[in-house]
């Protein structure tokens, strides 16, 4: 893991910086597979992941996986699984997740509150584009048409027709034609508007909601022959203006927005509250004007969070307080489970979500609200309350009349997790291909068998075994693993002989020049200390050298007994011959059978294969060759020396 692995995430030593728990990081690879075969694969994980290819999991293990292959962060070995591969291009895909170390606190999450429904009541004189009444939430606004004597209006001009999206006007009721028309063209969503009135005039613009509407005058008139059919018309302190013989004025105004509402006698108006349609983040209310207010025999959770019908002044006598008022709020999202319902009124009040009756409060608008519970399945709901305000006297001072809603759920939130160092996320892997096709063609012989692992526990060859002398001589040190950060000088020790090495850049063993070492009979101890640099390591490269006996001590001697294929079978172009040999005309040649090319003979003695003339018949050879020694008596050629060394 820690040559290997890879993390999504940086090595910090700050708070959080492990990634928490149940996030799982992604990435992907293209990987071109040579050719078809079982491949395998191994690798480890901290905590937890998978590794896929081409979308099929191969290994996994870990956190909350059935173990199928991927170990520990402390497997120092983890083991291979097989896989088919077609060739071609594939995609490896990498999954790891952390363990969670996240900490939590339970804290009450708001999901409804009265408190978001009221504004601040004032009152003031009536200036509020021309107003005149409230009722259910609708806000009529009259439409003034100019004098008619002033504009040259003819004496037979009147309204035509009133719908609720035209008005129309003629100039002469004579001819009972349209020489003008006043028009809602559009509204902003959540906001409904209609136009009221009849031929004899009290034409009103009625609304719902707040926001923009666009209305238009258009006309075709001749003022000269029957007068003007409107002159000019005025709507929520807008004017539009009828000129010339033909044209049209387009106009929007806003209504609502400064929540004027509804006139109480007189000039006296109320401004502030939440009127019935009333639209605050998808939810709608519908019912009476609501305000705050703030009673001494309420409790603070009353004063703080009350939504109340009343009306100014406070000694006036007001039907609105009396009697049971419902206040409706659809398209609440609520969330499943158990709600925290605190709920408190004047006087008795009912909580309703959905149709089902959820809470009650009994005049209990005193001290701290005692909460109450309910499991609910998560979804959209309608959300009613019904309060009842007893007839005991009609000034709200001597009798207010209200309620305060708070519905909350019991939430945990993350407060941090661990830091990287001390939570490590991470994963590494490797695939091995499988071994590679055989190449059939072309023609060769193995001249040189290369180990570049020593293996042990081979038998010892039996002592007294006939055999012939060799020595290793070591001719080549191969940088498995360059390293980094090498000193020059620093030499590389073998069996403690030093050897300066070649370093690239970054100060990584490129290559070792190895003079001519000999007398090697056990893999040599090869290292190179430094101060500085780190992770060399080497491989011994042998060459097997044959010498006579008395050139080296016997301990630095191998005595050979048998190799594969080391069968002298007689003498070619001077040196002895191993291989082996058919017959063709009574001679020898060398190899298993005749080939196309050039024959090579072979000859049963060193003297023949100098002077290339047979003196010596071919049976006298073995044919199938004989392990070699310095002096073998199955052997036994005439003309041949006494010793083959």
């Amino acid at each position: 893991m820690n040559r290997f692995a890879l993390s999504p995430l940086a090595p910090l030593s700050t708070p959080n910086s492990d990634g928490g728990g149940g996030v799982t990081y992604t990435n992907s690879w293209n990987f071109e597979a040579p050719y078809q075969g079982f491949y395998a694969i191994k690798g480890a994980v901290d905590n937890g992941g998978r590794i896929l290819v081409d979308g099929n999991e191969i290994i996994g293990g870990g956190i909350n996986r059935t173990n199928n292959g991927l170990s520990g962060f402390n497997n120092p070995s983890p083991q291979f699984k097989k896989f088919f591969l077609l060739e071609g291009n594939h995609t490896v895909t990498v999954e790891v997740e952390n363990q969670n170390t996240s900490k939590f606190k339970t804290i009450n999450k708001k999901l409804f509150s009265t408190k978001d429904w009221i504004k601040p009541l004032t009152e003031g004189p009536s200036t509020s584009q021309g107003i005149t009444n409230t009722v259910s939430g609708e806000k009529r606004y009259p439409i003034k048409v100019a004098d008619r004597g002033s504009l040259g209006r003819g004496e037979n001009a009147a309204v035509k027709s009133v719908s609720d999206k035209t008005i129309k006007f003629t100039d002469s009721t004579s001819q009972n034609d349209t020489d003008a028309e006043f028009k809602i063209l559009s509204t902003s969503p959540g906001v409904t508007a209609k136009f009221s009135g009849s031929n004899d005039g009290n034409l009103e613009l009625i609304i719902k909601g707040k926001g923009d509407i666009t209305l238009r005058l258009e006309w075709k008139d001749d003022p000269n022959r029957n007068g003007q059919a409107v002159g000019n018309i005025k709507v929520a302190d807008e004017v539009w203006k009828q000129t010339a013989k033909k044209g049209d004025v387009e106009k929007t105004i806003n209504v609502g927005a400064k929540d004027t509402k509804e006139v109480i006698g007189g000039d006296s108006t109320v401004r502030g509250g939440v009127g019935s349609g009333t639209v605050v983040d998808g939810v709608t209310y519908e019912g009476p004007l609501l305000f705050n207010h703030k009673h001494k025999s309420w409790s603070e959770f009353m004063n703080k969070n009350n939504v109340s019908p009343f009306l100014p002044p406070l000694d006036s006598k007001n039907s609105e307080i009396l009697g049971t008022k419902t206040y409706t709020w659809s398209n609440v999202e609520l969330p499943g489970g158990q709600l925290t319902i605190k709920f408190q009124s004047d006087d008795v009040g009912k909580l309703f979500i959905g149709k089902e009756e959820v809470a009650l409060s009994r005049s209990d608008f005193r001290g701290t609200p005692i909460p109450s519970y309910v499991n609910i399945s998560k979804g959209k709901y309608e959300i009613r309350v019904e309060v009842n305000n007893a007839l005991n006297g009609e000034i709200f001072n001597n009798n207010p009349t209200g309620f305060a809603l708070l519905i909350e759920q019991a939430t945990q939130i993350k407060t941090g997790s661990k830091s990287w160092t001390v939570n490590p996320v991470g994963i590494s892997a490797i695939i091995v291909p499988p071994p590679c096709p055989k190449i059939v063609k072309g023609r060769g012989v193995v001249t040189e068998i290369i180990a570049e692992e020593p293996g042990n526990g081979f038998p010892t060859p039996i002592t007294g075994t006939p055999g012939y002398p060799v020595t290793l001589q070591l001719t080549e040190i191969v940088p498995v693993a360059g390293g980094i950060n090498y000193t020059p000088g620093e030499p590389v020790f073998v069996n403690d002989i030093p050897i300066v090495p070649v370093l690239g850049n970054f100060g990584q063993v490129v290559s070792v020049p190895v003079p001519p070492l000999i007398g090697f009979t056990e893999y040599p101890d090869i290292s190179l200390p430094s101060d500085t640099g780190i992770g060399f390591r080497g491989r011994p490269v042998f060459t097997p050298i044959r010498l006579p006996v008395d050139v080296l001590p016997d301990e630095d001697i191998l005595q050979v007994t048998d190799l594969v294929g080391l069968k002298q079978t007689g003498y070619v172009n001077g040196k002895p011959y191993y291989g082996s040999v058919f017959s063709k005309d009574g001679k020898l040649f060398a190899g298993i059978y005749e080939t196309i090319g050039e024959l090579i003979p072979v000859y049963a003695t060193l003297q023949e294969s100098i002077d290339n003339q047979i003196t010596t018949r071919p049976s006298a050879i073995l044919r199938q060759g004989t392990d070699i020694t310095s002096n073998d008596p199955r052997l036994n050629l005439p003309g041949t020396p006494d010793n083959l060394i």
